[in-house]
């Protein structure tokens, strides 16, 4: 049965597109390898996180109306593009190109891949597994950070090549990642019917505002954004004072 290998297909890809070897080296390479104060640093964050939030509804379109699977291809390739943008390029308004880029990518993803796993199980009778699946398919992303992220600060600090070189590298490796795990879906069949009401954006606020209506939506989601901007500020921080500390970035 091909089921299993598809599975494992799913898998990969979740995995790929979370080898994000510049995850624990973001803040040194806007400070060390751009010259970035932190203004210019959190500005750019500020773009992406706001062109995420314009973008969702939009690019939810494009999965809803012609495919998950189109969706997540349009997503790997910006992502690449912007991943690129950034291990090449040092002009601070290239980089704001990068990030909307990045941002619209990511927008064409979240959601779609989920969506195109479940769609796959229920198609292959698997539904009542799907707890299980999705499992495996985020613990799968997971290792892919648990790898990534320490991997690129050992080869950082591993003077192979000049520290600046090497924070503009990781992300070229992350765009190689990216890539390959569009590979990976390549061969799965999406099992998707294209909804006959074409309302799209009307269903993309209503289901906005259900969040507002509903209890239980609305504590998960204050709970969730209050777990990110704590996970976030560390994030963003620990970096800085472990330099300051002197400890060697690998």
């Amino acid at each position: 049965m091909a089921t299993p290998s598809k599975l494992r297909a799913f898998y990969a890809f979740s995995f790929l597109k979370n080898l994000q070897f510049f995850g624990a080296l973001a803040v040194p390479f806007y400070l060390y390898r751009l010259n970035f104060n932190y203004g210019r640093m959190f500005i750019l964050e500020a773009i992406f996180s706001v062109a995420m939030m314009l973008l969702e509804i939009p690019a939810g379109v494009v999965a809803n109306k012609w495919s998950r699977k189109v969706s997540l291809f349009l997503g790997l390739f910006f992502l690449t593009l912007g991943f690129f943008a950034f291990g090449v390029f040092w002009a601070f308004w290239i980089l704001v190109v990068g990030e909307v880029v990045c941002a619209l990518g990511m927008t064409f993803v979240t959601g779609a891949d989920k969506v195109f796993l479940y769609e796959f199980l229920a198609a292959k009778s698997l539904g009542g597994e799907a707890p299980k699946i999705f499992s495996r398919y985020e613990a799968a992303g997971t290792v892919g950070c648990f790898l990534a992220f320490p991997l690129g600060s050992l080869f950082a600090g591993s003077g192979i090549l000049p520290y600046e070189v090497v924070l503009g590298l990781v992300f070229v490796f992350t765009v190689v990642a990216m890539a390959l795990s569009g590979v990976a879906l390549f061969g799965v069949k999406e099992s998707y019917a294209a909804p006959t009401d074409g309302d799209f954006l009307r269903h993309g606020v209503e289901g906005f505002f259900i969040i507002f209506r509903k209890n239980s939506l609305r504590n998960f989601g204050l709970d969730y954004a209050a777990i990110s901007v704590l996970t976030f500020f560390m994030f963003w921080f620990y970096q800085s004072l472990l330099a300051r500390e002197g400890v060697p970035v690998s």
